[in-house]
């Protein structure tokens, strides 16, 4: 994995979170979330939800409230956190400080696709039946 894989998956673990975090609170009604719950439906391992909770938290878009240790940590969104979400959710081509735009592609027929983004190469391929052109 290169470094450009690796911050987005560290982002992609971010947003997840914090969106579990929006849906219990602002959706939900809940007060503050537990974070093993999320752990256990996500399988994400504890070094990686701590190293996630403690990038939110320091960007100030949630509070810990409670640490027990070993990724069991009391947390609740911040007014920075539900700003972030809805701006995230709002205008999702565009991005937010904290979090890349998402990209969505539709297919409408058969294709190859390859994706990276590092090298690009154009390939024109035509349909069968069109040699002659």
């Amino acid at each position: 994995m290169d470094l450009s894989d690796h911050i987005l998956k560290r982002q992609a673990e971010r947003l997840l979170l914090l969106e579990y975090i929006y849906q219990q609170v602002e959706v939900k009604g809940e007060k503050a979330v537990e974070t093993w719950t999320f752990m256990e439906k996500h399988a994400m391992a504890a070094p990686d939800l701590i190293r996630a909770v403690e990038y939110l938290k320091g960007e100030n878009l949630i509070r810990k409230m409670g640490d027990r240790g070993e990724g069991f940590m009391l947390v609740t969104l911040s007014h920075l956190g539900v700003v972030e979400i809805e701006a995230a959710h709002r205008r999702p081509k565009e991005g937010t400080l904290h979090f890349s735009p998402q990209v969505v592609n539709h297919f409408y027929g058969e294709v190859k696709m390859q994706q990276g983004n590092q090298n690009t190469l154009l390939v024109d391929e035509r349909p069968r039946g069109n040699e002659d052109e």
